[in-house]
């Protein structure tokens, strides 16, 4: 099983008193977690990226587990393996393309050279083509260069899965349509599990193996595509 969550956490709110319950059973390599804003989609990637904490239940990523609160496991994010992308791609702004992926591999107090050298950098840079700005800072990259450094970021340690929170509501449509289809095709060429949150239905046609539907904070129904999710 690759996607084994079952959990519970209360969010207080002096307006609005919000109850997350997420129940994830699948063996999908493209999970698409689907809801409108506020359904807690964002909520529930971060309990499994390991920074929120649920009240009660378990998290388990292809056999492991992550969390389980019977059992007072918690492995820290870092432990975790699990690559996660922001949907404003949270790129450090005071470092470079080629620092913020090396960061990823980065273990010293200090940030990463200008000049740092890594294979592994050097890689994904080439890979996402990213040489010419290599040596830019956020600011100076269009959306499809920045969301193409917060994959690389999250992608060079080799994370056991990736996790994605909207991913290209930032871009504008033809931008969209484009990178979809590019981080589709890298996804299949590096055969990773991964879990993409949206409420946009064109996600789904081009990610999703299954669908997990999500509203008011639950999970109230599941859709199977191409036969990919476990009974």
């Amino acid at each position: 099983m690759i996607w084994d969550v079952d959990v519970r956490k209360r969010f207080e709110n002096a307006k609005c008193p919000f109850t997350l319950t997420v129940r994830l059973h699948s063996n999908a390599q493209r999970l698409v977690l689907l809801g409108p804003s506020g359904a807690g989609k964002s909520q529930a990637l971060k309990i499994i990226a390991g920074l929120s904490v649920p009240d009660d239940g378990h998290v388990r990523v292809a056999g492991l587990t992550l969390f389980d609160r019977r059992a007072r496991i918690d492995a820290p994010p870092q432990q975790r393996r699990l690559a996660y992308v922001f949907q404003d791609y949270a790129l450090f702004p005071h470092l470079t393309v080629l620092q913020n992926i090396a960061f990823a591999l980065h273990t010293g107090l200090v940030n990463p050279k200008r000049n740092v050298r890594h294979d592994a950098v050097t890689r994904w840079l080439e890979l996402f083509h990213l040489e010419p700005v290599a040596h830019q800072y956020p600011e100076q990259l269009s959306g499809g260069q920045r969301q193409r450094a917060a994959l690389a970021r999250a992608l060079v340690a080799e994370p056991r899965a990736l996790l994605l929170d909207e991913p290209f509501a930032a871009l504008d449509r033809a931008l969209r349509a484009h990178l979809r289809q590019e981080l589709a095709e890298l996804q299949a060429q590096l055969n990773i599990p991964l879990i993409l949150i949206t409420h946009d239905e064109e996600d789904v046609e081009c990610f999703a193996d299954a669908v997990i539907h999500l509203q008011d904070g639950r999970t109230i129904a599941e859709t199977v595509e191409h036969d990919a999710l476990a009974a």
